[in-house]
C-alpha cells in the first residue's frame, strides 16, 4: 500500500527539522565546550560550581576554570581554606588539572579520577581531617581511587620537585600507595618511595619510606617543623656521588603529646661525619621525637676506613638545655677519627702526638653537651707505636676513662729502646671554650738503652754512649702555655755504667781536663750519672747533679730553660763520691777541687765551660802552652765583643 504524499512531506520536514536542531545542538554544544576550552566557564557558572564545592568543610577559590578535552578541568589559581581557619589557605596551587570520569554517575563512581598540582603550595598544619564518608544505603563504605600528581610545589617549606602517588579510600581507611618522588637543590637530587597509611577509627598513621638522598636536602622542612636537632645532626654528615640508602618504617597515633617513632636501616658509602671520612657504614637507627627532646639510636653500626673498621652504636638525645651522646664501640680505626666521631677528646689531644697503626680500641660511656659536667666512659687502647716525631713507645697501649671535664689516661705501658716506660695523663678540660686546658702526668722508664735512646734524640746519629738509662717524674701545666712558662713538676734520672762525659754536652770539660791531664780521656769513659730535678717558671733546677766515674767524679748544681741557655756550677772530685776513699781524697785536696770548679753557661747546642776560680789561660800557662783558641772546647763568654746568638726555643 502507498503511503499517502502528504504523510511523506511532513516525515520529510519533521526528520529535516530534527537534523537541523541536532546540527544546531551539535554547533551549539561545539561553541559551548570552544567557549569554555579557550575562554573558561562564565561567572554565573563559576558561582554554582563553587557554591557546590563550598557546601562542605572547605571552601574553594579560582581565578578561572576551563575545559581540557577529552575531559579535564584545567584550573588557575585554586586556593583551598578550611572553614575556621584564619590565615593563609591550606593548599594552593598556580594550575589544578583535574581528570574526569564522565561515566562515573552511571558507574557508581567518584567523578574525578585524577589530580595534577603545578607549583603548590601546601600547609598540612592547616588542615582538619573531616570524617570519612559514611556507607551507602547498601552498606557498603564508598570506595576512591585518585592518581594525584604533583610538580614544583611547597610542602611544609620543603621544595618537591616531583611526586606522584595513588591515593585510595577503602574499607575506612586512607592509603596512599606506589609513592615516588624527587627532591632537588641545584645539583643534588635525592629521590624517595613509599606507602602511607591512616586509620581514622584508631587515629594511627604508618609509614614505610626507602629513600636515596642526601638528607641536608630536607633542612627546609626540619626547620619549619622545629626539628632543630635533627637539622643540627644531619648536618653532621656530608655525602659522595651517591647519597645513603635509608629505609624507614613509622607507626604512630596523630594525638598531641604522642612520640614520633621510625625504624629503619642505612647504608653509606664514601661519606664523613663530622669531617671524619669513611668508605661505607651500615646499620639500624631508631627515631624518637617529642616535644620535650629528639632521641636517634644508631644501633648495630659498622664503619669501615682504610686502616680498620669499628662495630658498635651509638644514642644521641637532645633537649632544650643540651644533651648527651650513649656510644660502645669496638675499633681498628685511627684512635683521632673515633674519638672526632664520638665527639670527645676534640680538643687538640691527638694532634700533640705521633702514633702508627695497628690500632686497637675498646670505649663506652656517656659524654654530655655543651658542658661535659657529668661525662662518664672508659676505654682501652693499643698502637703500633704512640709518642713524639722523635721518641714514640713500641707496642703502647692504655686505658682512657672520663669523669666530669677530666680525661685520665691510666696504665699507660710500652716498649722503648730495649726498656719499659709506664704513666698516666689526666687532662681537665675547661668549662667555658676560652678556658686553658690542663694536665697532670707522671710516668717513669727502666731498662732503657742510653745509646739507643740519644740515637733517638740526636735524629739517627751514631755514638757509643751505652748505659742504661731509667727516669721518674711527674709534670702539670696547660696546653695553651707553647712556652712552658706555667708548667712545673718534679723527676730525677739515672744512666748506670754508661759514657756520660762523652756527650757532646760535656766535650769542654773533657778537653778541659784531658789537657791538664794526658790520658784521662779514657778513664773517663766509665761513668754513672743521677739527678733530682724540679720545675717551675720555665726552668728545670737540680740542686744536686752526680756524675761518678772510677776516677773522676762531677756533682753540679743550675739549671736548664726551655728556650736553651744552661746556668749551672760543676765542682770535679777525684774518685767515686759515695766511696771511703773518695771522700778522704776530697777532704785532703780540697784547696786543689777548688782550683777545679768550672762553670757551664751557654746553650745545649753550644756549651761554654770555663773555670770558676782561674783565669781562662791559667793552666794552659803553667803547662807553657799557648792560650787555646776560642772554639767548642773552651768557649769565651763572647766573640768579637758580643754574646752568640741564643738557638731558637726547642
Amino acid at each position: 500500500m502507498r503511503s499517502h504524499p502528504l504523510l511523506r512531506r511532513i516525515v520529510k520536514r519533521l526528520f529535516e527539522f530534527c537534523r537541523g536542531l541536532l546540527y544546531i545542538a551539535v554547533l551549539g554544544a561545539l561553541l559551548s565546550l570552544a567557549y569554555l576550552s579557550l575562554v573558561g566557564f562564565p561567572g554565573w557558572l563559576m558561582e554554582r560550581v563553587r557554591s557546590v564545592l563550598n557546601s562542605g568543610p572547605v571552601a574553594v577559590e579560582a581565578a578561572s576554570v576551563r575545559l581540557r578535552l577529552p575531559c579535564s578541568l584545567s584550573v588557575r589559581q585554586a586556593r583551598l581554606f578550611w572553614k575556621g581557619a584564619v590565615g593563609p589557605p591550606a593548599a594552593e596551587a598556580a594550575r589544578l588539572l583535574v581528570r574526569l570520569d564522565p561515566a562515573a554517575p552511571w558507574k557508581g563512581t567518584p567523578l574525578v579520577r585524577a589530580l595534577s598540582v603545578r607549583d603548590g603550595v601546601f600547609r598540612p598544619e592547616l588542615v582538619r581531617l573531616a570524617p570519612l564518608p559514611g556507607p551507602r544505603p547498601g552498606g557498603q563504605p564508598p570506595d576512591l581511587h585518585l592518581k594525584v600528581d604533583f610538580q614544583r610545589c611547597l610542602v611544609w617549606g620543603q621544595r618537591v620537585q616531583s611526586l606522584s602517588l595513588d591515593l585510595h579510600l577503602a574499607k575506612g581507611a586512607v592509603l596512599a600507595e606506589r609513592i615516588r618522588g624527587q627532591l632537588r637543590d641545584g645539583d643534588r637530587v635525592g629521590r624517595f618511595s613509599g606507602r602511607v597509611r591512616y586509620e581514622p577509627a584508631t587515629d594511627t598513621l604508618s609509614v614505610d619510606l626507602q629513600t636515596a638522598l642526601d638528607p641536608t636536602l630536607l633542612l627546609p622542612l626540619l626547620e619549619n617543623r622545629r626539628c632543630h636537632f635533627l637539622a643540627r645532626f644531619f648536618q653532621r654528615f656530608a655525602f659522595g656521588p651517591a647519597p645513603p640508602d635509608v629505609q624507614l618504617s613509622c607507626a604512630t597515633t596523630l594525638a598531641p603529646e604522642t612520640p614520633l617513632t621510625a625504624e629503619g636501616s642505612f647504608a653509606l658509602r664514601d661519606a664523613s661525619y663530622l669531617g671524619v671520612p669513611f668508605r661505607a657504614a651500615d646499620g639500624r637507627l631508631r627515631l624518637t621525637l617529642t616535644p620535650a627532646a629528639s632521641e636517634v639510636r644508631v644501633a648495630p653500626l659498622s664503619i669501615v676506613r682504610p686502616e680498620g673498621r669499628a662495630d658498635g652504636g651509638f644514642t644521641v638525645v637532645s633537649g632544650p638545655a643540651g644533651g648527651h651522646v650513649d656510644f660502645d664501640a669496638v675499633s681498628s680505626l685511627d684512635p683521632q677519627a673515633l674519638t672526632r666521631m664520638i665527639d670527645i677528646l676534640t680538643f687538640g689531644f691527638w694532634e700533640a702526638w705521633a702514633y702508627a697503626p695497628p690500632y686497637r680500641a675498646q670505649a663506652r660511656g656517656r659524654v654530655y653537651y655543651p658542658d661535659p659536667a657529668g661525662s662518664a666512659f672508659h676505654g682501652r687502647v693499643a698502637f703500633g707505636s704512640f709518642g713524639s716525631a722523635r721518641l714514640a713507645l713500641s707496642e703502647a697501649e692504655a686505658e682512657l676513662r672520663m669523669s666530669g671535664p677530666t680525661v685520665f689516661v691510666e696504665h699507660v705501658r710500652g716498649a722503648l729502646c730495649g726498656g719499659s716506660v709506664t704513666g698516666a695523663v689526666a687532662v681537665v678540660l675547661p668549662a667555658e671554650a676560652a678556658g686553658r686546658t690542663g694536665y697532670r702526668v707522671n710516668g717513669g722508664a727502666a731498662g732503657v738503652d742510653f745509646a739507643a735512646l740519644t740515637r733517638l734524640l740526636q735524629g739517627g746519629a751514631t755514638n757509643d754512649y751505652r748505659g742504661v738509662f731509667s727516669t721518674v717524674f711527674e709534670l702539670e701545666g696547660s696546653t695553651e702555655d707553647p712556652r712552658l712558662e706555667r708548667l712545673s713538676g718534679r723527676g730525677s734520672v739515672r744512666v748506670k755504667d754508661g759514657r756520660v762525659f762523652m756527650l757532646p754536652l760535656f766535650g769542654g770539660f773533657s778537653g778541659f781536663m784531658t789537657r791538664v791531664i794526658p790520658g784521662l780521656d779514657f778513664i773517663l769513659r766509665q761513668t754513672d750519672a743521677k739527678a733530682s730535678f724540679v720545675i717551675r717558671g720555665g726552668r728545670i733546677y737540680a740542686d744536686r747533679a752526680i756524675i761518678d766515674g772510677d776516677v773522676l767524679s762531677l756533682t753540679a748544681r743550675g739549671w736548664y730553660a726551655f728556650d736553651g741557655r744552661l746556668d749551672f756550677d760543676v765542682q770535679a772530685r777525684l774518685l767515686k763520691e759515695h766511696t771511703l776513699g773518695g771522700r778522704l781524697l776530697s777532704t785532703a785536696i780540697y784547696p786543689l777541687s777548688k782550683l777545679l770548679e768550672m762553670k757551664l753557661t751557654g746553650t745545649l747546642d753550644r756549651p761554654r765551660w770555663r773555670p770558676a776560680n782561674l783565669p781562662l789561660n791559667f793552666l794552659e800557662r803553667l803547662r807553657g802552652d799557648e792560650p787555646p783558641a776560642a772554639g767548642p772546647l773552651l768557649a769565651p763568654e763572647a766573640e768579637n765583643g758580643r754574646p752568640p746568638a741564643p738557638p731558637p726555643a726547642p
